[in-house]
């Protein structure tokens, strides 16, 4: 029989009706690099439930006769108690052999082996060393086989257009090929390159995984999100003083697609009582995240014209005020000739709510209006002009 097979991990199992193959299924010493191979071939043993194989161990010839039983067992006991022992290489059997079965190989070195078993049967008050054949262990190359991969993290989550370095150990360390196949379940939202660099591209979800060439695997799921500071707010018209706050609603777009407030967003609104810039903050939710500030506008509310008078070259224009509590800083009237395009502006202080402007031409009409300002912070916050009055003709 020419079958390899790897040296697997160090444990003790319970044989159970087993058969066991000749030596040419003992797989290559994973830190020599060696090979067994039996002398001989045509030898198996089977031993029953109630027997459990402690361990295996290589006797080389120089030390013991491998005809001689009671020889082996007595030099076997002997290693057991001299577990240090340089002339000797201790394995164990696991299971049935299916490619995974015998460990602990240290220091094997060419030459030819006795092949004995220690093994211990219910009843029995110590294990005792059942010869099974000889061994030749010859130099080879090791093929050591990945049994695991471990990333940096299991789970990420990432804004459109961030990126995240994943990076994978695989075991066990000496593993003789340790290429990997990077994937994502989803290019489109996330893709990955064949360093373990992750781009994200748009919200949603994707599995990242990064597989050895036996078809071992790791994933990291990986979520992204769009940024909300990305997103498109319509401008929000100015909203008139009421003494209360104010909360406009807003229109918010990403790439052209409507988001539907407390589903992709939430607001929250500032104070936004006094006549002056009000704020609205819009936190993305779901496939959104971040904050977004918009500000719109506060002012004073819509004056009204009271009275025109004509006069001589000149009009007395009358309006009324707004209440008190907006505390305005001033009024504007602005007037035209009737059929003109442009306005003539006039500012008066907060106390006035009458003005007579002069200089007018006789026998023309002309348009008034006129509106409350207040000055924050160096800007002034308009209210909208108001409707529209005419004088008749000036005398």
């Amino acid at each position: 029989m020419n079958m390899r097979k790897r040296i697997g991990s160090l444990v003790i199992a319970i044989l159970l009706s087993v058969t066991l193959v000749p030596a040419a299924a003992f797989a290559a010493d994973r830190q020599t690099g060696s090979e067994w191979y039996p002398a001989s071939s045509g030898w198996e043993t089977k031993y029953s439930s109630n027997t459990k194989v402690v361990q295996i161990i290589l006797v080389p010839f120089t030390l013991s006769d491998r005809f001689n039983p009671n020889a082996l067992r007595a030099f076997a006991l002997k290693v057991l108690a001299e577990r240090n022992s340089a002339t000797t290489v201790r394995l164990t059997y696991v299971s049935t052999y299916s490619g995974t079965a015998y460990t602990d190989a240290k220091n094997v070195a060419p030459g030819t082996y006795s092949l004995c078993l220690l093994v211990s049967a219910s009843g029995q008050s110590s294990p005792v060393v059942d010869l099974k054949g000889e061994v030749v262990v010859r130099a080879g190359t090791l093929d050591v086989p990945a049994t695991g991969i471990t990333l940096n993290r299991t789970s990420t989550t990432l804004k459109v257009g961030g990126t995240a370095a994943l990076t994978a150990t695989v075991s066990p360390t000496d593993a003789t090929d340790k290429a990997l196949t990077w994937k994502s379940s989803a290019p489109t939202v996330a893709k990955v390159d064949s360093a373990g660099k992750v781009t994200a591209l748009k919200s949603g979800t994707a599995v990242v995984s990064a597989t050895t060439g036996n078809g071992i695997s790791a994933q990291c799921s990986v979520t992204v999100l769009q940024s909300i500071g990305a997103a498109s707010v319509a401008k929000v018209a100015d909203k008139a003083f009421t003494g209360r706050q104010v909360k406009p609603a807003v229109t918010v777009k990403v790439n052209g697609k409507t988001l539907k407030n407390g589903t992709d967003y939430t607001l929250r609104y500032g104070s936004n009582k006094n006549i002056g810039k009000g704020t609205i903050v819009v936190t993305g939710k779901g496939a959104y995240t971040d904050n977004k500030t918009v500000n719109f506008n506060i002012v004073p509310t819509k004056n009204s014209l009271s009275k025109i008078a004509p006069g001589a070259r000149q009009m007395k224009v009358t309006w009324k005020k707004v209440p008190a509590a907006q505390k305005v800083t001033k009024y504007q009237v602005r007037y035209r000739m009737q059929g003109a395009v442009a306005w003539k502006t006039k500012t008066y202080s907060a106390s006035a709510s009458s003005a007579t402007i002069k200089g007018l031409a006789k026998g023309k009409a002309y348009q008034v209006q006129v509106r409350s300002v207040k000055t924050v912070s160096r800007v002034n916050y308009c209210s909208p002009w108001s409707t529209t009055k005419g004088s008749g003709r000036i005398r």
